[in-house]
């Protein structure tokens, strides 16, 4: 009998199979699943214990630390600021302490970027600390520093250079400091770094400073202005920005000032103060007579105290048979005290004497004129003679008893013939500027200041006491006695001077020998002929005056001096003490005698 299953059921069961079946393989999988899990925690995590004790290893971490050691190096260089770096890491820069470094060889470099790189192996003991020092060797280039403009000048690291630029320096590598200044143009200062194996070369470009111009007006108007230190120009060109200013003016309190200048049209005013000093003045001797002139007033007798402007003094203090004290004061104080001695002068009228010479021998010989006053020049006379005016002569002075003979000369001017007959002639043909070099000379060999007497010694030689333009030896309307005591136009020349001839005879037709005739009252020979004398004094067409002193004018651009006493062709009517004629050269007649100050 065959069962069977009802369709029904035949379902139902096939479910129920396939349902087991998968069940059964859902549990197969986890536990494959559980077992492979456990197979690979097992393989795996070694392999990545492995592979961090590698790593730690080769990057020097916990494990070689713990094997080798560690230890601290300290890295420096000379120059400083070097990268330093250990085994190919960059660690710092010099100077440095590194801590934990690595036990063993270690390759440590250095690097500057103003020298070559430095590579040394340096062995590092454990917990032995180290220290590695490294001196960069200097390398030596070139630096072209060039401006524009060019022709600047160039301060290479605070030193400044030879030359301008463009300018190529030869200098060790290294960061300098470049200034580069030019008129006109602004100054630039910039940092340099000069390296190894490169063409160094910089260049500036300089602006052009900004100007201003000043106008400057002053009170008073001749004061002089200055303007950092140069001369104020009306009108002129300045860099912008604050400048000195100086004004200054003698009698006045010198102005300080500093000016701003913009761009554009600076103006400005200044006005002098002016500076008043109560000057005093003790001289010795109490009866010294001070004589001042101070800016523009007119020379004054001193009259304690005295008040005067700031500025230049000019002072004479004198006294008779004292010498003369000249001075020029810069006053520049409210009070000003002054003290003046007068040296004595302790001679003796008349005494003759003559100084001696280096070279050997003397000097002409002199005698001394004493201290005095008298009247200069004439006033009924020819115009160019007077005025006539009392002149005091506070100083005594020697003067040359005789003209200066060719032999004299000769001593000086040694290319000068001289023939020995004409040795006591005086000397003749002589300009001016030579009668002054020979007294130059004469002071240099005697160790005394000669000189050319000025108009007023040499005519009150002349006059040797007298009122009158001659001495009364031979002063008259006929002259007749004048041929004892002077070489003038005279009978004995009659042959070729027949006219304006005096009627006495002195025996020479043209020079005499000096002292061949008797000497004026005061010892002193041929002051009237023989030979006319230069003095030292220009000539003005009248006497001018007053005068401070006896001495010399200072005349520095003066071209024709005075010729004073005639000479052997002086004619009648011109043979007086007062006779003063303009000198430019050298004429045959012409000659002189020397003064050497006591």
């Amino acid at each position: 009998m065959t069962s069977c299953t009802p369709v029904g059921n035949r379902r139902a069961h096939r479910f129920f199979i396939e349902f087991e079946g998968r069940e059964l393989n859902r549990t197969t999988a986890q536990a494959s699943a559980r077992d492979a899990s456990r197979v690979a925690r097992y393989t795996i995590a070694p392999v990545v214990i492995a592979i961090a004790l590698g790593w730690d290893w080769l990057t020097g971490g916990i494990g070689p630390q713990l094997v080798l050691g560690t230890t601290d190096l300290t890295f420096s260089t000379t120059p400083a600021e070097a990268v330093v770096l250990i085994d190919g890491e960059r660690v710092g820069h010099t100077p440095l302490v590194v801590e934990d470094v690595l036990a063993g060889e270690r390759v440590v470099r250095f690097q500057h970027p103003f020298h070559e790189p430095v590579i040394e192996r340096f062995q590092a003991v454990r917990d032995e600390p180290g220290q590695l020092t490294v001196v960069f060797e200097p390398v030596e280039t070139s630096l072209l520093i060039a401006s524009n403009p060019k022709g600047a000048t160039v301060t290479f690291n605070g030193v400044l250079q030879d030359g301008e630029a463009p300018l190529e320096l030869d200098t060790p590598t290294g960061r300098y400091e470049v200034t580069l200044e030019l008129a006109g143009r602004q100054s630039a200062t910039i940092e340099v770094d000069v390296l190894p194996g490169e063409e160094n070369a910089v260049s500036v470009d300089l602006e052009r400073k900004p100007l201003g111009t000043l106008l400057i007006d002053v009170e008073p108007t001749d004061a002089r202005v200055r303007v950092a230190g140069e001369p104020y120009v009306r009108g002129m060109r300045l860099e912008q920005g604050r400048h000195q200013v100086v004004v200054s003016a003698p009698g006045f309190l010198t102005k300080r000032e500093r000016m701003d200048v913009t761009e554009g049209l600076n103006q400005h005013s200044i006005s002098l103060a002016t500076a008043i000093s109560r000057l005093s003045i003790t001289a010795q001797p109490t009866d010294a007579e001070v004589i001042i002139k101070a800016g523009n007033r007119r020379t004054a007798r001193y009259v304690a105290p005295l008040d005067v402007p700031f500025g230049p003094v000019r002072v004479t203090v004198r006294a008779k048979d004292h010498q003369t004290f000249r001075a020029k004061w810069n006053i520049n104080e409210p009070t000003t005290v002054k003290r003046v001695r007068l040296p004595a002068q302790r001679v003796t009228a008349g005494r003759r004497f003559s100084d001696p010479l280096s070279s050997g021998g003397t000097g002409p010989e002199l005698i001394v004129i004493s201290s005095g006053s008298f009247g200069l020049g004439i006033d009924d006379g020819p115009p160019d003679e007077g005025p006539r005016r009392t002149v005091e002569l506070y100083e005594s002075f020697a003067l040359g008893i005789f003209e200066v003979t060719q032999g004299e000369y000769a001593r000086f001017d040694t290319e000068r013939a001289v023939d020995p007959d004409s040795a006591s002639f005086p000397v003749n043909g002589i300009e001016w500027a030579s009668a002054v070099a020979y007294t130059r000379w004469l002071s240099t060999e005697t160790g005394h200041r000669y000189r050319l007497p000025s108009e007023v010694e040499w005519e009150y030689a002349a006059r040797a006491g007298t009122s009158t333009p001659l001495y009364a030896v031979f002063d008259g309307p006929r002259l007749d006695g004048v041929c004892v005591y002077e070489n003038v136009r005279d009978q004995s020349m009659r042959e070729y001077a027949r006219t304006d001839a005096v009627i006495c005879s002195d025996g020479f037709k043209e020079l005499a020998p000096v002292g061949s005739f008797q000497p004026n009252p005061w010892g002193l020979y041929d002051m009237i002929g023989n030979v006319a004398e230069w003095v030292s004094d220009c000539w003005y067409e009248r006497h001018p005056g007053p005068r401070l002193r006896a001495g010399p004018r200072e005349e520095p651009a003066c071209h024709t001096w005075v010729v004073r006493g005639g000479s052997w062709l002086t004619p009648s009517q011109d043979i007086r003490a007062t006779l003063r004629i303009p000198g430019a050269d050298g004429r045959i007649r012409r000659g002189f005698r020397v003064v050497r100050e006591l």
